[in-house]
């Protein structure tokens, strides 16, 4: 949240979140129909994809990205 008196810089706002979010872009078909099925009509492909990320490597933490804080 802001205050009225608080000034923001809104180029530099519109591009940390895009930077953030720059990996919606690259969603696979799947990915693309899961975010899409609001009433979890597609269980078959929830299921492969949970079956997917449970056999996963774990990331290594050097590579982990997280949310920026107060940004």
């Amino acid at each position: 949240m802001l205050r009225r008196q608080d000034n923001v810089d809104l180029k530099r706002m519109v591009a940390d979140v895009s930077e953030t979010y720059a990996f919606l872009k690259n969603l696979t078909e799947d990915e693309r129909v899961l975010a899409a099925d609001q009433h979890k009509k597609e269980e078959q492909r929830y299921d492969v994809c949970r079956g997917a990320v449970r056999d996963a490597d774990p990331v290594p933490a050097e590579t982990a990205t997280t949310l920026p804080m107060g940004a």
